[in-house]
């Protein structure tokens, strides 16, 4: 990839240490993130850091099940296949009715989509990203017989043993600034929503939603048509711009809980003064105070022809204006 970022689908959890590379600069990263989210929550900021609902559980100190980890690893849905071979392995060996021998016969007779799980040419490894971490020592073929530690390992690697370091960094960073405790009045989805905002239909954004929640100053009122015109702007707005809107007004794509209204300070439009020629210039923002710097257009085509180019070309800018 030719970003930096990451993505992930399901959602942002930890990779497992094995594979961290530095394990005291990441867990030193995860701290400063614990540090940053708190701060964030103290503030009411939303983040744009799409956690996933595995990150939130273990935060809350909630144990993950095999379903989280098909869910963060969707290419090993064949484990629950897995377990049930297990299950029927061992219900085998429980059966007092079975001699050894048709024990032996009919645990041989099980398969995995018409073959053995031998011929799945498994081994107790796991590979991420080019590196190769070995689940036990020394390696060995996964069979019919040590199918359950294979995958009690894996599901160690991926859910406790192997993420555990980076959460608690993750929790002592959070602490320093606000008591972990706190959330645990939250369910995960709840604290996504704390962290993140509602969901992205981004609802209550009509013409009257948007000017009751709003404030204005330097000499703009809600019937100036300036305002008019912007209102109207972004009420047409689909919802990939108004995400893209927030995103240049607040810096994330999303609401806080209860829209527009619970924004936090409350979004502010003030006229861009002593300007010549309006419709030569952008409007602005400082996403510190919520504040839309908007020149005085003179129609609604220039006025949203200004405000999707500004919010295409300075979302990443910071400047002092």
């Amino acid at each position: 990839s030719d970003t930096e970022h990451v993505f992930m689908r399901v959602g942002l959890f930890p990779k497992p240490e094995p594979f961290c590379g530095d394990i005291k600069k990441v867990l030193d990263l995860f701290r400063f993130l614990g540090k940053f989210v708190a701060k964030a929550i103290l503030d009411e900021r939303l983040l744009d850091m799409p956690f996933s609902v595995q990150f939130y559980k273990l935060i809350l100190g909630e144990q993950l099940t095999l379903r989280d980890l098909i869910s963060i690893k969707p290419e090993l849905v064949y484990f629950l296949d897995f377990v049930d071979i297990v299950k029927k392995k061992n219900k085998i060996l429980q059966n007092p009715k079975l001699t050894e021998q048709e024990k032996h016969k009919q645990i041989s007779e099980i398969r995995y989509k018409g073959g053995t799980i031998e011929n799945m040419d498994l081994s107790f490894c796991v590979t991420l990203e080019g590196n190769t971490h070995f689940l036990k020592q020394p390696d060995e073929d996964v069979s019919l017989h040590n199918l359950d530690e294979y995958v009690k390992l894996v599901t160690r690697l991926y859910l406790t043993e192997g993420v555990a370091r980076q959460i608690e960094a993750f929790k002592e960073g959070f602490n320093i600034i606000l008591p972990l405790e706190r959330l645990r009045l939250f369910t995960p989805d709840e604290l996504d929503i704390l962290i993140s905002g509602v969901p992205e239909n981004l609802m209550n954004w009509t013409y009257n939603d948007i000017i009751e929640s709003a404030k204005f100053g330097d000499g703009y009122t809600s019937t100036s048509k300036a305002v008019h015109y912007l209102i109207t702007t972004l009420v047409e707005f689909d919802v990939s711009e108004r995400r893209r809107f927030l995103m240049f007004l607040t810096g994330s794509p999303k609401l806080p809980v209860g829209g527009l209204k619970n924004m936090r300070p409350q979004f502010t439009i003030q006229r861009k003064s002593n300007l010549d020629f309006p419709d030569e210039y952008l409007p602005s923002v400082n996403t510190c105070f919520l504040f839309l710097k908007l020149p005085e257009y003179s129609s609604q085509q220039i006025t949203k022809q200004k405000l999707l180019l500004a919010m295409d070309n300075g979302h990443s800018v910071f400047e002092f204006n």
